[in-house]
């Protein structure tokens, strides 16, 4: 019963493969026909072959002889212009079919949501869109090429040996094509073990060569050099094994092959020298046949070979297959695409990241339009999921969050990202140029304001002193320049989308005092409703209001004065240094 799940299992694998070919269906059949003239017009080449050696002697050799160079420059005309269109073909719908399993393994993994991102390794989710997706590939490319022609060549051998009444060598060919088929099933269950393990050896060795790679200055300000080889090389031990051991299961396989090889040449032989004894005149029959069962053992090793790699193939593609099978996280979405005033309302949210004690317990508090707001608290009090929240990426589990007194949900989603900026800490620089990276806020942006929001945020200045200036290529993250000039381009993003609402998470964190007063003044005299987590008591006195977390709850709400007078919580943090004294 499990066997036979198993094999179900992986048709409906194959299958549902195939499903990603769809569009490009046309081009799969052209394919096949092309292949399948290509090989008529092999045989043709044998037929004529064997019709020259049978005539030679006759009177009708010097007529054929004539003929022939015309005839077989004909069939080898044909036979390149099938090659290259079936090539061509079989090109087109690899790479477009490859290419709609990557958009749809995408477009999935943002469907999936933060949760997911947020549980995964980057270097699990890499290995997904590249070695896992590039099986497709492989599928499409070469295992269904090489199978379609393992069935025409062989059945058109069988056909011609047939056609010459040489059925004890049809039947040898075709008892040994299903006695390879029969093996491949019968080692199955261990070929899909190892599969599995050579699959999972791979993920782990990209997950472990990208930590090594993104974590390249900590191994070397720790000393990690031979921590971090011995890891990558157990992850190379471990796959090189699973190699090793399909290799060795294919050779049992290869052996079942030859055994059948050899017994149909024995049996040719035999078959050879009794029509040698019979007198006839057999030569160009003989000569045929020998080049039909090569022609059909050829095609049945690549048979065994088609079913090796398949088998590979099929369980990097269960991986994709299994991810895509995920629920996605479910976000409801309106149709709303108006804000009007950037109004915002915290009614009795609670929120917990999935797997993960409650960050938000009953969380209240109203932000007018125009407002700006410091968010204050110890790390890991929910000030960051706050912002996080407001543009959502993440889903309340109860409560309700108020944009102009319309839930949240209510908004287009698009929408509502367009018309919210907000500069996390964790922001991402592109390795691309400044001005690209600044453009990224509004990619229909005037070249005037994307100069205009860089100066706004204090970022030209160092700009312009740069040897190429706006066009000057960022390593991945910014890491060519430093953090507050990394800070300084992500605000100018953030100001470029001229938006209702605008979000900052410590954005101010690694500037010096001056920059740090020139942005706050710059962001004081926006039109616009501005929330913004901080921990320096210059950025927080010049806060219209201050909203103190502790707990996941606001335990304190007023102007900087007023909280200080009263010598509550935020007292206590300036105290204790979480708040930064100037």
């Amino acid at each position: 019963m499990k066997k036979e799940n198993e094999k179900i299992k992986y048709c409906k694998l194959f299958f549902w493969s195939l499903q990603y070919l769809k569009k490009y269906v046309v081009f799969f059949v052209l394919a096949i026909l092309f292949r399948i003239l290509f090989e008529a017009v092999s045989v043709m080449v044998l037929m004529l072959l064997q019709t020259f050696i049978d005539a030679l002697g006759d009177e009708t050799t010097e007529k054929i002889l004539g003929k022939m160079p015309c005839y077989l420059a004909i069939l080898v005309i044909v036979m390149i212009a099938a090659y290259i269109l079936l090539k061509t073909f079989e090109m087109i719908y690899a790479e477009w079919g490859t290419k709609e399993v990557q958009l749809a393994v995408y477009n999935k993994t943002r469907d999936m949501g933060m949760h997911y991102i947020n549980e995964v390794s980057i270097g699990e989710v890499l290995s997904l869109l590249s070695n896992n997706v590039i099986s497709f590939y492989f599928l499409f490319s070469e295992c269904l090429p090489k199978f379609v022609t393992v069935i025409i060549s062989s059945l058109l051998a069988v056909i011609m040996l047939c056609i010459h009444q040489s059925f004890c060598l049809a039947g040898i060919v075709i008892a040994s094509f299903f006695c390879v088929v029969f093996c491949n099933v019968w080692l199955r269950e261990r070929i899909e073990k190892n599969g599995h393990e050579n699959a999972d050896a791979t993920m782990e060795f990209n997950r472990n060569a990208y930590d090594i790679i993104e974590a390249a200055e900590e191994v070397r300000i720790f000393k990690a050099q031979d921590w971090s080889k011995k890891r990558l090389n157990q992850a190379l031990e471990k796959s090189i094994d699973t190699n090793i051991k399909r290799f060795l299961l294919s050779s049992e396989k290869t052996s079942v092959f030859y055994i059948c090889k050899m017994i149909a040449f024995f049996v040719y032989v035999y078959l050879c020298l009794l029509e040698t004894r019979k007198g006839s005149q057999c030569l160009g029959k003989c000569i045929a046949d020998f080049l039909y069962v090569n022609m059909a053992f050829s095609a049945i090793g690549n048979l065994d070979q088609v079913i090796v790699n398949q088998d590979k193939h099929i369980y990097n593609i269960q991986k994709v297959y299994d991810f895509m099978q995920q629920l996605k996280e479910e976000r409801v979405t309106g149709t709303t695409r108006q804000i009007e005033r950037g109004d915002i309302v915290f009614h009795n949210v609670t929120f917990a990241y999935k797997g993960k004690p409650v960050v938000l317990s009953q969380l209240d508090f109203t932000i007018k339009h125009g407002e700006k707001v410091a968010l204050v608290g110890g790390s890991g009090e929910g000030k960051s999921t706050i912002l996080k929240l407001l543009t959502g990426s993440y889903q309340v589990d109860s409560g309700e969050i108020l944009i102009d007194g319309r839930q949240i949900n209510e908004y287009d989603a698009k929408f509502l990202h367009q018309n919210m900026s907000i500069a996390l800490q964790e922001s991402y620089l592109f390795a691309m140029s400044i001005y690209e990276n600044i453009q990224f806020g509004n990619l229909d942006a005037k070249e005037d304001e994307i100069y205009k929001a860089a100066q706004l945020a204090q970022a030209d200045e160092f700009i312009t002193k740069l040897p190429e200036g706006y066009h000057t290529v960022l390593n991945n993250h910014g890491d060519n320049l430093s953090g507050g000039e990394r800070q300084r381009i992500i605000l100018a993003r953030c100001l470029l989308r001229n938006s209702k609402i605008l979000l900052l998470d410590e954005i101010t964190s690694s500037l010096d005092f001056l920059v740090e007063k020139r942005i706050i003044a710059s962001l004081m005299n926006q039109n616009q409703t501005v929330l913004f987590c901080a921990h320096r008591l210059s950025v927080i006195k010049k806060a219209d209001r201050v909203l103190v977390l502790d707990n996941g709850k606001i335990v304190e709400d007023g102007t900087y004065d007023e909280l200080i007078r009263k010598n509550g919580y935020l007292g206590k943090l300036v105290s204790k240094g979480i708040v930064e004294n100037d």
